[in-house]
């Protein structure tokens, strides 16, 4: 009932019951009262339903009414299921709008309430209360970094100290949802949960850096100082050493969803992205998806997103992914040392992921000097005269050898069409030079002739 009240009086007077919450350490108190519940009541999916939407609460009663049995002790046990459920539905919404409205002095007293933090966790782990402890503990991380802006500097000791701590442990759920996701150190709780705990708590990571305090948050991941010197990226990098691989739908969303992170992390930021050097490295990124998808072919939605991470930016899906280019006006690539790993991997795709992934890069080279200089920043010239060399040497090799009875020449025309692929490497290669052609490309060039 006092939970109910005060979320009125919030509704009513919301700056007057923030400050009274604050006097009294209200985030804290709140996290108390629910941890308790958790601990005597266990935590019921309705009221964890409820929280967020308070419809599900009625409908859950009346079915449990419905479904009761007859007599005085029916009656009583419905009424206190019914009580339990609407208190803690209560303290949970009203817990979880106080750290995401309360403003930055709220969460800043709840960064350091040990009970409020925990029971946060214990909830993460819990697939009918995830998408609430996601919510307020997004909200804990990203407030202090709307509070001081996009150049990420630091408060006092006591407050980034905690706010370090609980960013390190955030980050150090994602190892452990990665083992669920293999099905292995399953508890009773994440039993069956499979790649949902992963899944869901990249997207809260990617959410906090898309919301209001994202610059701030990646500029203070990117600093030695913040959360123990940049884990973030260690730790996304290192979920992709999974053993399960690609070799299943969620070996393969597991990796989309490693890349899609990174480059939440990295985006727009030359801080992020010289910390990511520092700490991990695209050659370690690179060998870390190669390891990940095995002898699987390439999919073109992993070259989409590795294109999409060096760009910076959203692609267009094509309605065929052999259809070259569908690169949008003034896209150009960002993170040179992305496209290196981009070429390795479609040098390992299928014939339409490999044109469709060549058509776009040769448009981007066309269309901006910024990429033409990231390319020569990575000496994407290099790697695409050795692959020139390759198509065309196997080329010469396929022409040679003539029609085949065993059905190889079948495969070679499905997997190798040397005109269009080498076509395309030319237009890259000729971008590329156009920009800059250093003594060591003209020799290679002229060793192709």
């Amino acid at each position: 009932m006092l939970a109910s009240s005060l979320a009125r009086l919030r509704d009513v007077a919301p700056r007057a019951t923030a400050v009274a919450l604050l006097r009294v350490n209200g985030p804290a108190r709140l996290g108390v009262a629910a941890a308790a519940q958790a601990d005597a009541w266990g935590v019921h999916p309705a009221a964890a339903a409820a929280a967020t939407d308070a419809s599900v609460l009625e409908d859950v009663q009346s079915s449990s009414r419905a479904g009761g049995g007859e007599g005085k002790d029916a009656e009583t046990e419905w009424e206190t299921s019914r009580s339990r459920v609407s208190a803690q539905a209560a303290v949970l919404s009203l817990l979880s709008s106080v750290l995401e409205d309360g403003g930055a002095a709220l969460g800043a007293g709840a960064l350091t309430a040990s009970p409020l933090i925990d029971l946060l966790f214990e909830l993460l782990w819990r697939s009918e209360t995830r998408h609430l402890a996601l919510k307020s503990l997004v909200a804990l991380i990203t407030g202090p970094c709307v509070q001081t802006g996009s150049s990420g500097s630091r408060g006092s000791r006591a407050a980034d100290d905690a706010w370090d701590a609980l960013v390190r442990r955030f980050l150090q759920t994602l190892p452990a949802a990665r083992e669920v996701a293999a099905g292995r150190g399953a508890s009773d709780v994440t039993k069956g949960q499979g790649f949902g705990p992963l899944s869901d708590i990249l997207a809260g990571l990617r959410a906090a850096l898309a919301g209001p305090g994202g610059s701030a948050l990646r500029a203070r991941l990117a600093s030695p100082a913040g959360a123990d010197g940049s884990p973030a990226y260690v730790q996304v990098v290192s979920l992709l050493n999974a053993e399960r691989g690609v070799a299943t739908a969620e070996g393969e969303a597991a990796a989309l969803e490693c890349v899609r992170t990174l480059r939440s992390l990295l985006s727009g930021s030359e801080t992020a992205a010289r910390a990511f050097g520092r700490d991990v490295g695209y050659e370690t990124f690179a060998h870390a998806l190669e390891a990940a998808w095995g002898a699987e072919p390439v999919s073109e939605a992993l070259a989409r997103s590795v294109l999409e991470l060096a760009v910076d930016a959203d692609l267009p899906t094509p309605p065929d992914a052999s259809a070259s280019g569908g690169v949008p006006p003034g896209a150009a690539i960002r993170n040179a040392g992305a496209l290196p790993v981009l070429l390795t991997l479609l040098r390992r795709a299928a014939l339409p992921v490999r044109l469709w992934g060549l058509g776009a890069l040769a448009d981007l080279l066309e269309n901006s000097v910024r990429s033409r200089a990231a390319a020569d920043q990575s000496d994407a010239l290099g790697f695409l005269l050795d692959w020139f060399a390759e198509e065309a040497t196997a080329g010469a090799r396929v022409a040679a050898s003539g029609p085949s009875v065993s059905g190889t020449s079948a495969e070679t025309t499905e997997t190798r069409d040397p005109d269009l692929v080498l076509e395309l490497l030319s237009r890259c290669i000729g971008r590329c030079a156009s920009h800059s052609l250093s003594a060591r490309h003209f020799r290679g060039a002229f060793r192709i002739l």
